[in-house]
């Protein structure tokens, strides 16, 4: 099971990370990287938009599930199930993809 949401982007280190912390206070869940190397590839905002990204994630992973409970009312979205499935499995780490 992993750490209740909501979580969020701390403010970025003295390194350029950025961390991710649950909104109720606690351990890091969490960081992404900024370093050098992001820097040398032009991508200096991108670490940013990640953690924005998976600080999401529990959010997106409830919203997922109610979308699920929806769509499992009408027989014609059986593909989009599927692909729904397939993201919870992972999110839950069901999958090893």
């Amino acid at each position: 099971m992993h750490t209740p949401g909501p979580w969020k982007a701390g403010d970025t280190d003295e390194f350029g990370d950025v961390t991710i912390l649950p909104e109720s206070g606690g351990l890091a869940v969490a960081a992404v990287p900024n370093g050098e190397f992001m820097r040398i590839r032009g991508k200096t905002g991108e670490h940013h938009a990640n953690a924005q990204l998976i600080a999401a994630a529990p959010e997106l992973l409830d919203a997922l599930k109610q979308a699920k409970g929806w769509l499992e009312n009408w027989a014609s979205a059986e593909p989009q199930i599927a692909v729904i499935d397939a993201a919870i499995s992972k999110a839950e780490g069901l999958t090893g993809k």
